[in-house]
């Protein structure tokens, strides 16, 4: 994870990451999931957020490998139809020394995980194609 833009002025400019299928969220050190909640109107301790400016929000972007990979409102935002509330997918990990991608980013990419190269391939999910 190279970098998470808007970046922190301080931040390490390598940050590891891994991808997890199993994780729902996106996990990071909770000094960037606090500037990232007070970015987009979260609550850093429980995930609440209103749903009122929702089309306002921006989109995040990473570095991975070299390659620029976005996070949209639409990813990284969890609405709840019933209840009419939305949490944030950003949690802190205090005990993780590097970022951990769940299905908040996956839902965006195909991922291939090559096991015997130790490696992931990432491609953004297209859109579905508009009947004319």
């Amino acid at each position: 994870l190279k970098k998470l833009l808007p970046a922190r002025p301080n931040a390490s400019p390598d940050t590891s990451a891994i991808i997890d299928t199993g994780t729902s969220f996106l996990l990071g050190d909770p000094s960037s999931v606090q500037l990232i909640s007070r970015i987009i109107g979260a609550d850093f301790h429980t995930g609440d957020m209103s749903c009122a400016h929702l089309s306002e929000l921006k989109s995040f972007w990473i570095t991975l490998g070299g390659f620029k990979f976005e996070i949209a409102p639409e990813h990284y935002v969890y609405r709840d139809p019933v209840k009419k509330t939305c949490s944030s997918a950003w949690v802190p990990s205090y005990d993780s020394p590097f970022w951990v991608l769940g299905d908040s980013f996956l839902r965006a990419y195909y991922a291939v995980f090559d096991v015997k190269e130790k490696k992931v391939g990432l491609a953004p999910i297209n859109r579905p194609l508009r009947h004319v």
